[in-house]
């Protein structure tokens, strides 16, 4: 139960982020909730190109490059 008695349908929430700077995109994920699981609370790294998205978990999110 939540402070306002609203429960949340979804499962899960991704968050996706498409950040510009100097003349290129940089992609990352963050999870933020996926119910029943463990999960990273970090940003991973992300691409999308012509094969689809492909994600980078072990790779750090580097701000300072974004």
């Amino acid at each position: 139960s939540t402070k306002y008695e609203i429960e949340s349908v979804a499962d899960g929430y991704i968050y996706l982020y498409n950040l510009y700077r100097e003349g290129e995109r940089k992609r990352a994920l963050e999870i933020l909730k996926m119910r029943g699981s463990a999960h990273s609370n970090k940003l991973i790294p992300m691409e999308i190109g012509e094969g689809g998205m492909r994600i980078f978990p072990k790779k750090r999110f580097d701000y300072r490059d974004a």
